[in-house]
C-alpha cells in the first residue's frame, strides 16, 4: 500500500508547503497541519489552496513525484514532458496510468504551479512519436 501524502500550493502567497494533514469543515474551509515537524497550523478557505496527493512513487534520482508536476518521460529513443494527473482515482503520465509497476525513468523537472512556463511535449528520437505511445507501460 502507498503512503497518503499530500502538498498544497497556497494561490494567494504563490508558495508550495507541504502538508502533513488536512482536515475539510462543513463550511467549506481547510484545516492543514503543515511542516516536516507539524509545527504549522491554519484555517482557510478551500478555494485558497490546490491539494496535491503523492503518487508512492520517485523519480530517478529520489524525488517524490506528486499530481502535478511536470516529469520528463523516456522510453528508448522516444521522450515526453508531460504532467502528472489524477483522473478517475488513477495517477496519469500521457494518457497512461502509473503505478508502483511503473518501469520506465522518470525525472522530476518541475510542476504546474511554480513553473507554469514548462511546456509539455512530445520529442521525438529516431522514430516520430505519437502520444498513445509515449512511454507506455502496457497498463492501458
Amino acid at each position: 500500500m502507498r503512503e497518503l501524502k499530500f502538498r498544497g500550493w497556497d494561490k494567494k502567497h504563490k508558495s508550495m508547503t507541504e502538508i502533513n494533514n488536512h482536515f475539510m469543515y462543513l463550511n467549506g474551509s481547510l484545516m492543514v497541519v503543515g511542516g516536516k515537524d507539524n509545527t504549522g497550523s491554519w484555517s482557510a478557505p478551500r478555494a485558497n489552496y490546490e491539494l496535491m496527493q503523492y503518487t508512492g512513487l520517485s523519480d530517478k534520482n529520489g524525488v517524490e513525484i506528486y499530481e502535478g508536476d511536470i516529469v520528463k518521460c523516456s522510453h528508448h529513443n522516444e521522450k515526453a514532458i508531460s504532467e502528472v494527473k489524477f483522473i478517475d482515482g488513477c495517477f496519469i503520465i500521457s494518457g497512461f496510468y502509473i503505478d508502483a509497476s511503473w518501469d520506465f525513468p522518470l525525472e522530476v523537472i518541475g510542476n504546474r504551479y511554480e513553473n507554469p512556463d514548462i511546456t509539455i511535449r512530445y520529442i521525438a528520437g529516431t522514430k516520430s512519436l505519437k502520444e498513445d505511445t509515449a512511454c507506455k507501460n502496457g497498463h492501458q
